[in-house]
C-alpha cells in the first residue's frame, strides 16, 4: 500500500492491492484507493485478476506510483497489470498490512499457521530496496504479528490468535 500525507482533519490517502475475504464468502484479489481526503472507493474485484488464489500459494501484489507523472498509480498481481488510476495526491510512505473489520473477522493465517509475506521491497531512488519493517498490532489479544530477519532476508508473519487454520 502506498500512503500520502494527511490533510488536517481528514484520513490519510492510500492506494493498495491485495486479497480480501468478505464475511460468509471466499477470498478475492482486490485493489482500492482514496482521494486526497481519504474517501475510499469500493474495493474492485472483477475480472480474471479478481479470482481468488488457492490456499497455501505464493503471489506478488504491487502498487506503483510514477514519479514522473504525479498521481499516476498502477496495480499489478503476479506482475500482470490490472489497472491504472490518476489520483489527486502523491505518496510519501509504503505500508504492509494485515487487517480485519471487527474482532469477529479473521486475520490471515491461523494460530500456529501464520500467513507469511516475504520478498518485500519498495522502489526508491531507481532501485528495489528492502526496508526494515516496523511491526505492530492494534490488539495483541486477537492478532499475532512478527518480523523475522531484516533487509533482504526479512519475512513478515501474521496470524489470528483464535483460528487454528
Amino acid at each position: 500500500m502506498l500512503v500520502g500525507p494527511a490533510i488536517p482533519g481528514y484520513s490519510r490517502p492510500y492506494a493498495q492491492v491485495g486479497w480480501i475475504e468478505w464475511p460468509f464468502s471466499g477470498r478475492n484479489n482486490f485493489y482500492t484507493w482514496t482521494d486526497r481526503y481519504g474517501t475510499q472507493v469500493q474495493p474492485q474485484i472483477w475480472g480474471p485478476l479478481g479470482v481468488p488464489f488457492p490456499l497455501n500459494s505464493y503471489h506478488y501484489y504491487t502498487t506503483l506510483h510514477d514519479v514522473n507523472i504525479p498521481g499516476k498509480f498502477s496495480f499489478y498481481v503476479d506482475g500482470q497489470f490490472w489497472d491504472l488510476k490518476y489520483l489527486d495526491w502523491q505518496p510519501n510512505e509504503a505500508e504492509l498490512f494485515g487487517e480485519i473489520d471487527t474482532a469477529a473477522s479473521q486475520l490471515g493465517g491461523g494460530y500456529g499457521y501464520p500467513m507469511y509475506a516475504n520478498d518485500i521491497a519498495v522502489w526508491y531512488y531507481g532501485t528495489w530496496q528492502r526496508p526494515t519493517l516496523n511491526v505492530s498490532a492494534t490488539n495483541w489479544g486477537y492478532a499475532g504479528v512478527f518480523r523475522y530477519g531484516s533487509g533482504s532476508g526479512q519475512t513478515f508473519a501474521i496470524w489470528d490468535q483464535y483460528c487454528v487454520d
